[in-house]
């Protein structure tokens, strides 16, 4: 289904943004506009989507890829693209917002590393903290229909035939045939975004001179040229950019 996208023209006097080559700058405005992109701005892509969309070539649109996330407007990483400020410049944050939001997000692998920084960044606004977890917490599962329970966990369809009481009191638990049942994310599933945070930290903590996304970046290009990821080799590639 077609969707008028807000886009704020003010772009055009980042000085940031027109700092960017031409292709990134295309890029980037492919990322807020394709059909793909809902109101986290965090979805599943690939470069063939993208070069098919802009008329660039798929070589072009992986370089924007990198200098957008150099830049910190967007990352891409493992067939996800996160356009970082979508959420930031949306008008209206109503509870259907921040439940198309939660829905975005649930179709991203919960150990996926842009999931984790997408939590590190916005978890703490309040208007989103009760669909995707509040302050300290990663709490991201399945996509529902129904607003949350009141753990502040995702819930999910349930499917029980119980009298309707639970965590959330008579609206959630098993409930009867569609009421929603809160469920908690796995054990992996948290270690798994929470070792993806140490790792990052330790990268931080070892490159305190470099931005994150440079550091990664340049490991990227390392490790598809068929290299180790060692300090001195990470060094040398950022020096050499």
């Amino acid at each position: 289904m077609s969707r008028r996208e807000d886009f704020d023209n003010a772009l055009w006097s980042d000085p940031d943004f027109l700092a960017l080559s031409s292709a990134a700058r295309m890029t980037y405005i492919w990322s807020w506009t394709n059909p793909r992109c809902g109101m986290a701005g965090i979805y599943k892509t690939a470069p063939v989507q993208a070069a098919m969309e802009t008329g660039l070539s798929e070589e072009d649109v992986r370089s924007a890829f990198v200098e957008l996330g150099e830049a910190n407007f967007a990352f891409y990483e493992g067939n996800v693209l996160w356009v970082r400020s979508r959420v930031k410049h949306l008008r209206q944050k109503t509870t259907q917002i921040a439940k198309a939001v939660r829905n975005d997000l649930a179709k991203v692998a919960d150990d996926h590393p842009l999931k984790a920084r997408f939590l590190a960044t916005y978890r703490g606004h309040s208007w989103l903290s009760a669909y995707i977890g509040g302050e300290g917490q990663v709490t991201l599962t399945r996509p529902i229909a129904d607003s949350p329970g009141g753990d502040g966990h995702v819930p999910v369809l349930g499917t029980g035939t119980g009298n309707g009481t639970g965590a959330g009191g008579k609206r959630w638990g098993p409930g009867k045939g569609k009421q929603p049942a809160s469920i908690p994310p796995s054990d992996a599933a948290v270690a798994g975004v929470h070792a993806r945070l140490e790792a990052d930290a330790e990268l931080a903590a070892q490159f305190p001179d470099v931005a994150l996304a440079h550091v990664k970046h340049a490991m990227g290009r390392i490790v598809n040229a068929g290299e180790i990821a060692t300090y001195a080799a990470i060094r040398a590639e950022l020096d050499a950019a």
